[in-house]
């Protein structure tokens, strides 16, 4: 049966639906990150949905984070089909006073409120200008952002003539030759602007199509995917490697002492994806390092801070997409070296992989390290050792609020491969409340299925919304300024650009 087909059966009453989207939230998620050839089949169910049952998620308790995630999740699904009854979750999220972010105010300028086809070429700079702010301060990387734009352009494919389609191609185009706009810049703009629009359907077809391949949504069975199967991948004989040996020791080594080096070799090169897309250079490295290594381990040390003064050691550690080992570089600042006796890095970047373990090889020489160089989605049972009963940690920073890996199959491949005490730090930026819900999904799940040996450690959540209490920045972080002023907005007085976000859950289950 089809998602939105149970969700108009099991959507009678609030209670009824809201006790659906408890349990089932992660189907809604994969549906919304499937390829368009998936989505597309449930194309008119959705739009049913939407139109028939507008009493009934209109009036869901939007505090439950799953309930918030739904409604912009729909909004979404109005954005890439066009649907006219946008304005049904548009009347919900006002009445309800829902912020949906810069992203969705963009995509609203064309989905509402169009009167005459000019309109869609009037609102273009406004529409660009939220798209811009969204990508920098909101969305974790620009790639959505982008396909909104794009959505954008295919709605006046849709609804209006040549000359209008033409005038929006003519705006983008001069935007791209004047570089007003940085997003337009990237290369998917211009292919989507290359394609042939005098038959409107068949442009549509392949605009969609294209989109699949921009977003990477695969059409084919895990059993394609690479694994690196040497028994350990590391960096070695690099420039990088001599540099780390010669100025860290045993006696000095910290995350502090790691990040100096990429501080210091980095050329400062802003790159996209907001430190979430794979990295492929060692300059990216680098730069990651150097723009968000403070951030992330500001985060984690918070969440860190929340483990049981008994904790028993040494641990276990499963450090799930690592980048370059911050997390467990941090754990390892806060417990001693003494306290981990093995680490599986699982990271799908073979340049970070390699660093990771090197990082981790120089804080202890004789430390137990597995790699596994695969996404989420692309992990077997047979990646992992076999099953024993110990204590175990799971790391997961800045990973379970990712769009691109299947939550149910994460959890089946945990339930098979672990066993005994297990701890779960779970950390990430706020970005909205759908990302947040992705983390708050895969702590309900446990707590939900193991009752009798869940246990809540902890959870502390910062965004920028202004009811939030503030948290920290660069400036606060390096002691440079009196953090009282970044207590008021805007956030301008210490000289950082952003106020730092995160979403932090800690719990145990005996599994």
């Amino acid at each position: 049966m089809k998602i939105f087909e149970e969700l108009l059966q099991n959507s009678s009453t609030t209670d009824e639906l809201e006790n659906y989207l408890h349990l089932n939230i992660s189907k809604i998620y994969s549906l919304a990150n499937s390829h368009y050839s998936i989505l597309a089949n449930e194309k008119s169910l959705i739009r049913r949905f939407i139109a028939s049952k507008r009493p009934i998620y209109g009036t869901l308790d939007f505090n439950k984070s799953q309930n918030k995630a739904f409604i912009s999740i729909l909004f979404d699904f109005c954005e890439r089909f066009g649907f006219l009854n946008t304005v049904a979750i548009e009347d919900t999220l006002q009445k309800r006073e829902l912020y949906i972010g810069k992203r969705r105010e963009a995509a609203k300028l064309y989905l509402l409120q169009i009167k005459d086809p000019q309109n869609y070429i009037d609102r273009f700079e406004n529409i660009c200008g939220l798209l811009e702010i969204a990508i920098e301060l909101e969305e974790d990387n620009e790639k959505k952002s982008i396909v909104t734009f794009v959505n954008y352009y295919l709605k006046v494919i849709r609804d209006t003539s040549e000359i209008f389609i033409n005038s929006l191609k003519e705006k983008t185009l001069q935007s791209i030759l004047n570089r007003t706009y940085g997003f337009l810049l990237d290369e998917f703009i211009n292919t989507v602007l290359s394609i042939d629009i005098s038959d409107t359907v068949t442009a549509e077809n392949e605009i969609q199509k294209q989109i699949e391949i921009y977003l990477e949504h695969p059409e084919r069975d895990v059993s394609e995917f690479t694994y690196f199967n040497e028994e350990i991948i590391i960096e070695k004989d690099s420039d990088y490697s001599e540099i780390l040996t010669q100025i860290i020791n045993i006696d000095n080594i910290s995350f502090s002492a790691i990040r100096n080096i990429s501080v210091s070799r980095s050329d400062g090169r802003v790159f996209t994806g907001r430190g979430v897309n794979i990295l492929e250079t060692e300059e990216q490295m680098y730069s990651y390092m150097r723009r968000f290594g403070n951030m992330h381990k500001a985060k984690l040390d918070s969440a860190y801070e929340l483990l049981e003064n008994n904790l028993r050691t040494p641990i276990n550690i499963i450090d799930w997409g690592c980048g370059q080992a911050i997390a467990s570089m941090s754990l390892l600042d806060y417990l001693g070296i003494d306290s981990i006796s093995s680490v599986i890095l699982i990271e799908p970047s073979l340049l970070s992989l390699q660093r990771a373990a090197l990082h981790l090889r120089t804080y202890n020489p004789e430390l137990n390290i597995r790699t596994i160089g695969k996404k989420l989605d692309e992990l077997t049972v047979e990646d992992f050792p076999e099953k024993v009963n110990r204590t175990t940690m799971h790391l997961f920073s800045n990973i379970l609020d990712i769009d691109d890996y299947n939550q149910d199959r994460l959890f089946n491949i945990i339930e098979n491969t672990q066993c005994g005490e297990n701890y779960f730090v779970c950390v990430s930026p706020f970005i909205d409340d759908v990302k947040t819900d992705r983390v708050d999904g895969f702590k309900r799940y446990f707590e939900q299925k193991y009752k009798t040996s869940f246990e809540l450690i902890g959870e502390v959540q910062n965004s920028k919304n202004s009811d939030d209490e503030y948290w920290h920045c660069n400036n606060n972080y390096n002691g440079n300024f009196d953090s009282f002023y970044c207590e008021f907005r805007p956030h301008i007085w210490c000289g950082c650009k952003n106020q730092w976000t995160r979403v932090i859950r800690v719990f145990k289950v005996d599994l």
